[in-house]
């Protein structure tokens, strides 16, 4: 447990007691340091609320709660301590809806890790106000509704990170943040895989960022064939575009992709054959095109894939869950953002 003694502390600046065995509830009496500005505690076994009292650490700059067991509301007085940077109570069982104003009660965030919750409602547009922020993470919640389409006007954004809510309407109008985002040269993660988008994929996601590395929305249901505009995303590592519409054949543009380790096309109505061209991918470890209408025939009649691509031994049915799509997401996520966290902890102290 930890002691409400350390409430004591009054010339505290710093207080880091992640990745232990802590079990009890936080501490009310830390609400009496006033001169803390780092405070974490995630990666324990901690229970109960967060409570109100830390509202009034006004200097505080780094918030960190993931990987614990704690529940209930986050209080409204927290989202208003605007030295806030960085934001993360990733993996919880929270509820609650996010305060309109977020963006205007904090104009300093650059780090919003809200995934693996019970949150719900829609994603406020007032986010766009904090524009210093380069990770916006709300994934595996509740929230519905459209994506601001104003997220574009962050300059500094590098991974938003939307899967497994209820966004979007099914509409061909779902999609309409996307043109948005081309103003954000940075970015370099943009996941919105299982949720309601609809229609086609907008011609503008070829101007996304040459950063962009991994590109996730399978589990939709967007139509239409695979755009070859997506051969402009030159640094994609992931592509994930499984459990969605899409029909017609497999864009030969898609060989362009050297440094592409991982493709999933499965579960739509794709046909043609595997083009030769996805033999130049010698850095790929996992292909999966299972669940099409495919003659699975290379150009010259038979399956001609080189060295470094390899497909899936997997029996189909074992993949063709949604839930097994939102495993390999939370997969994604452990590389990609807890890794994050942790190295923002470093920062900071």
């Amino acid at each position: 447990m930890i002691p409400w003694e350390l409430g004591s502390l009054m010339t505290l600046v710093g207080l880091g007691l992640a990745i232990n065995n802590l079990t009890g509830v936080i501490p009310a009496s830390f609400g009496n340091i006033s001169s803390l500005r780092y405070f974490s505690v995630g990666d324990n076994k901690l229970m109960g609320i967060i409570p109100h009292d830390l509202g009034r650490l006004k200097r505080l700059k780094f918030f960190e709660v993931e990987v614990n067991n704690l529940s209930g509301e986050i209080p409204l007085s927290l989202y208003n301590i605007s030295s806030m940077s960085f934001f993360a109570v990733v993996k919880n069982h929270f509820k609650g809806t996010l305060p309109p104003n977020i963006g205007c009660t904090l104009p300093n965030l650059q780090e919003f890790h809200f995934g693996l919750n019970e949150f719900s409602g829609m994603i406020p547009g007032s986010f766009a106000n904090a524009t210093r922020l380069q990770l916006l993470d709300v994934s595996s919640n509740k929230f519905y509704g459209q994506v601001p389409a104003n997220l574009g006007s962050l300059p500094d954004l590098r991974r938003l990170v939307l899967e497994n809510n209820s966004l979007g309407n099914y509409s061909a109008n779902s999609l309409d943040f996307i043109p948005s985002l081309i103003n954000c040269s940075q970015l370099e993660i943009l996941g919105f895989a299982i949720n309601n988008f609809g229609g086609a994929l907008p011609n503008s996601i070829a101007n996304l960022s040459t950063h962009l590395t991994l590109l996730l929305l399978g589990g939709n249901h967007i139509s239409g064939n695979i755009s070859a505009t997506l051969e402009n995303l030159v640094n994609l590592t992931i592509l994930g575009m499984s459990h969605n519409l899409f029909t017609g054949d497999i864009r030969a543009s898609l060989g362009k992709f050297r440094n592409l380790q991982a493709l999933d096309l499965s579960v739509n109505t794709l046909s043609g054959k595997i083009p030769s061209s996805m033999g130049n991918l010698t850095r790929m470890f996992e292909l999966y095109l299972d669940h099409n209408r495919r003659n699975y025939g290379g150009d010259n009649g038979g399956i001609e894939i080189e060295i470094g691509l390899a497909c899936s031994e997997e029996s189909p049915n074992k993949r063709i869950n949604i839930g097994d799509v939102t495993r390999e997401l939370q997969h994604i996520r452990k590389a990609y953002l807890d890794v994050n966290i942790r190295g923002q902890r470093n920062r900071f102290t």
